[in-house]
């Protein structure tokens, strides 16, 4: 009976609904229900208030683009019809002021401050008249560039309304587009935006402007008008439980205004009895700390225990094991399972290190036995051209070269090579390329005398080279490549650099990281290959760096011990690699080279 009882008391969540209901619980839960039942009933009266003001507001500013819409169509007809689609005839100004006549009727085309304008296409003269509001003449020199670059080409007539920023305004533009002529109305954002924000009484939020995609385009708030938002959508705003955010289409459903309130200040206005109700909830959690304390004994001590023994397998100690006893039996069986999870850890990562030794070795297998389809191809290609030319003499010396690229390329059993011959190769390649590119690219390169017989694994120059020459080359002009081969010390310095296109700061960043790097084309392992073999042969003991940007080309420095790991150390490498993959949960899956 005894035992039975202190099982059940030992179990963690009788102590804590023990503690809980003789501490806290009928106070916390009575207080809570009233005051969020209060609280709910409050701030959703608010928001449907403040939700009908804002379907009025719209639906005002609805009518009156509705109607300066209505407006601009009825002009199109008749004999304003054939100058739009076939020219004024005579003189295209006379035609242009008559119509500004006719148009000038419309400055009572409705409430909403903005433009209307009319462009002779044909004499590329735009025509102004403000509507309630005077602008600057800098800002109608800006509407103006704006008008032509989105007018160029357009053939026809359409009625969507559009969204334009300029610097610090923001227009919604009804245009209408014909071959000789274009008309419309810009209406103001700003002050769309800002006459609902000073009707919104004491609770003052942030009212947008979103497109029909649910993007935020222009702001009005406490700091003002803001033409442009940082990149943000209405629904991010909805979901948001920090804002009450209402919403509220118009212009056919292609824009709509959203006003976002902060829930806290929704709260600032709460009537006193139920601020008495917030502050006795507040008060009934006093008891909270007791709670905690006990918490912290039952539950949090042994949770800090368990963390720190899983940093210390994070850290590669994997014979750490937790010791002792809980006050309660769900903890304990946390402490043995966790015990137990580390042995079989241990365990697996002995018996699969030595078959990660087995793929880095193939890796440079699988790199030398896979031939680039597209290279292949073209290679044929050229033979194929030359041949057709009668360049025979040129079309013996590049075969040549193809075959003793394929003969360094395809060769087995060879993992390292002294410097020398991997930069006999890779002038081998350049002078494959060269035939394709002939105009193209340079190569310079210089190599110190007692560099030349170091090993260095196959193809890692070769990788580098032959990624200048694919991503680097800038069709129409000559890139230059160098490479700079030095000793010192006991260390072989290493550098190969292009002039080239270079690559985006994210692309740099990953391959530096030892990232694979996926687009549409793919995966591009290369680099990251080259990567993990210099780990297997060097260990920690080389520094690889790559820098470049867009138009600056790319640089590559390697700095590489005299002397390759012994393949003890290879194997201690290996396993550590194979241990930090396991504990980041990556699996076992290789990538070869390519």
């Amino acid at each position: 009976m005894k035992t039975g009882l202190r099982m059940i008391f030992r179990n963690l969540n009788v102590q804590w609904i023990v503690v809980a209901c003789l501490v806290i619980l009928p106070v916390n839960v009575l207080t809570a229900v009233i005051t969020s039942s209060v609280v709910e009933s409050y701030e959703e009266k608010i928001t449907d208030s403040y939700a009908g003001g804002l379907r009025l507001y719209v639906n005002g500013v609805d009518m009156e683009i509705s109607y300066v819409q209505d407006q601009m169509t009825a002009l199109i007809s008749g004999d304003n019809l054939a100058a739009f689609t076939m020219g004024a005839g005579t003189d295209s100004v006379v035609q242009t002021i008559r119509l500004k006549d006719k148009m000038a009727v419309g400055r009572g085309w409705g409430g909403v401050c903005g433009y209307y304008f009319i462009w002779d296409k044909e004499k590329d003269i735009v025509s102004f008249f403000f509507q309630k509001k005077n602008y600057p003449l800098i800002l109608q020199s800006k509407l103006e560039d704006a008008l032509r670059l989105d007018g160029d080409g357009k053939d026809g007539f359409y009625t969507d309304t559009k969204w334009c920023a300029l610097d610090t305004d923001a227009f919604l533009i009804n245009r209408y587009d014909f071959p000789f002529y274009s008309f419309g109305a810009m209406h103001d954002v700003k002050e769309i935006l800002k006459n609902y924000y000073e009707s919104c009484g004491e609770i003052k939020g942030t009212v947008y402007l979103a497109d029909e995609e649910g993007r935020l385009c222009s702001s009005y708030d406490a700091e003002g008008f803001h033409a442009t938002v940082e990149a943000g959508l209405v629904d991010e705003l909805s979901e948001s439980t920090e804002y009450a955010t209402l919403r509220q289409p118009f212009v056919g459903g292609t824009y709509e205004l959203v006003y976002s309130m902060r829930r806290q200040d929704i709260l600032h206005t709460l009537p006193s009895l139920i601020r008495v109700l917030f502050a006795f909830t507040i008060l009934s959690f006093v008891a909270v700390p007791v709670l905690c304390l006990c918490a912290v004994r039952m539950v949090l001590k042994p949770l800090v225990r368990l963390c720190d023994a899983m940093e210390e397998v994070e850290n590669g100690n994997l014979k750490y094991h937790l010791e002792g006893k809980n006050s309660n039996f769900q903890m304990d069986y946390l402490y043995d399972r966790f015990n137990h999870m580390v042995d079989e850890l241990d365990h697996l990562i002995v018996n699969s290190y030595e078959r990660e030794i087995e793929k880095l070795q193939g890796d440079a297998i699988n790199m030398r036995l896979q031939v680039n389809q597209h290279m292949l191809l073209n290679f044929l290609n050229t033979i194929y051209s030359l041949s057709r030319m009668g360049k025979n003499d040129e079309v013996s010396d590049f075969t040549q070269l193809l075959m003793k690229y394929f003969r360094y390329v395809l060769r087995q059993n060879i993992a390292l090579v002294p410097i020398r011959e991997e930069m006999q190769f890779v002038n081998d390649y350049l002078k494959l390329q060269k035939v394709r590119f002939r105009d193209c690219f340079v190569c310079v390169y210089q190599m110190d005398e007692d560099a030349k017989d170091i090993l260095i694994p196959q193809l890692l120059l070769q990788n580098f080279v032959e990624n200048s020459i694919k991503y680097g080359l800038v069709m129409g002009s000559e890139i230059e490549i160098l490479i700079n081969i030095r000793k010192e010390g006991e260390k072989v310095c290493i550098s190969i650099c292009d002039t080239g296109n270079g690559m985006e700061r994210d692309i740099m960043e990953k391959l530096q990281e030892g990232e694979i790097v996926e687009d549409k084309n793919g995966k591009h392992v290369g680099i990251w290959n080259c990567q993990r073999r210099l780990k297997y042969y060097y260990g920690e003991h080389y520094d690889f760096r790559i820098t470049s940007e867009i138009g600056g080309g790319t640089q590559v420095w390697m700095e590489l011990p005299a002397e390759p790991l012994k393949t003890e150390d290879n194997v201690q490498t290996v396993r550590r690699l194979e241990q930090e993959r396991f504990l980041r949960g990556d699996g076992h899956d290789t990538v070869n080279c390519g």
